[in-house]
């Protein structure tokens, strides 16, 4: 007698595209697993049914809102080994830190959910940037694993302590870099300046109050002296840096020019350090030009305009378009723009830098590696 063959029941949940090219769809939504595969618009119809009784399947709004998922399971494994093989590469440059990145700071999303959900973010706004056509649906998963994340968060630092600063203090610097990747709609620079240096003023209280338990854990590598300089291509060096000092006549008769000069001071070390250094401008920069540029202060403005010409310089998926729309999205008063040719100079020139796209073949610049690494 021939086996009995298991029962099969037909999906009819799928999506358009799965039915057209007959094959099993896993119906996850908004965009199954083949079509993400296969980076193709994914559609379901209106009108379909549930697979088990042929009926409408009814909304459950209970089911809706104690859904733990945000992504598949196998969609967050294939996250873990994008960043894992991919994303970290573009987030560390330093090879004192390829350890941390690599073990520690994995290890730590491991064992606490809100870093994971972090890594998740990042991945996804990465995953996004590479995929156009699947940005929205990447963006979207971005936004509800921070979302998910940053309560999470607050309720550990209610009670940080030597056991839990660890993945704190990762997850501070993680999602710094999500809240810099974080496409923003309605963007305002002077807003998007305040939320990062309130994001990095968590990771540098983190710093101060857990130093000691920090230094022997998992982000050790952190806080060690970096092991590459970076080198500018000559003449753009050159051009910045006279850029960078001609600010210093631009406030020469502003009763704030300490403050100015102090954030002048500012710039031209970040630049000089590394491309990289100026996404911790909102940390580092005094509490009195905060203020200036809170008040929108026109030379305090124009300075920070110059932020976004270095952040352009970046020129890495994570700041993409961000020094654009610092430059674009601030402007000065008429007036003072007819009145002072510095100034209006000034502006322009900024405004010229970010239309600027890098030219294929052209190093902006390169690392030059100083340590016992044997990397020369």
């Amino acid at each position: 007698m021939p086996p009995t063959r298991k029962a099969h029941h037909k999906s009819r949940g799928g999506c358009v595209q799965c039915k057209k090219r007959h094959v099993k769809c896993d119906e996850v939504r908004p965009n199954c697993g083949n079509c993400v595969k296969r980076e193709a618009t994914c559609s379901f119809s209106s009108n379909e049914q549930s697979p088990s009784t042929g009926h409408e399947e009814p909304k459950s709004p209970i089911a809706s809102e104690t859904r733990q998922s945000i992504l598949s399971r196998v969609e967050e494994l294939e996250l873990i080994h994008f960043f894992m093989t991919t994303t970290i590469k573009t987030l560390c440059h330093d090879p004192k830190d390829w350890h941390m990145w690599e073990v520690g700071l994995p290890q730590l999303a491991f064992q606490n959910d809100y870093l994971l959900d972090a890594v998740f973010a990042m991945t996804c706004l990465h995953r996004g940037s590479l995929h156009p056509l699947n940005k929205s649906y990447w963006l979207r998963s971005a936004v509800q694993y921070q979302s998910r994340a940053l309560p999470m968060f607050y309720k550990v630092l209610d009670n940080v302590n030597e056991g839990t600063c660890h993945a704190a203090f990762a997850f501070s610097l993680l999602t710094s870099m999500v809240e810099i990747a974080m496409p923003q709609t309605d963007y305002d620079p002077i807003e998007h300046l305040v939320g990062l240096r309130s994001y990095f003023r968590g990771s540098a209280t983190l710093w101060l109050t857990m130093v000691d338990h920090l230094r022997y854990g998992p982000m050790d590598p952190f806080f060690k002296p970096k092991t590459i300089v970076w080198e500018y291509d000559p003449d753009i060096r050159k051009s910045f840096h006279d850029r960078l000092t001609d600010l210093y006549d631009i406030v020469a008769g502003s009763p704030d020019v300490k403050i100015y000069n102090e954030t002048i001071d500012l710039l031209i070390r970040l630049f000089h350090d590394s491309p990289y250094s100026i996404m911790v401008f909102s940390l580092f920069v005094g509490p009195d030009f905060f203020h200036l540029v809170c008040q929108r202060e026109p030379l305090a403005v124009l300075i920070y305009v110059y932020v976004g010409v270095l952040f352009h310089n970046v020129n890495i998926w994570w700041g993409e378009g961000v020094g654009e729309r610092i430059v674009n999205g601030l402007s000065l008063p008429a007036e003072l723009l007819e009145n002072n040719p510095k100034c209006a100079s000034a502006l322009l020139w900024a405004q010229q830098q970010v239309k600027k796209r890098p030219e294929p073949d052209k190093v902006l610049f390169w690392r030059i590696f100083v340590s016992s690494f044997g990397l020369l």
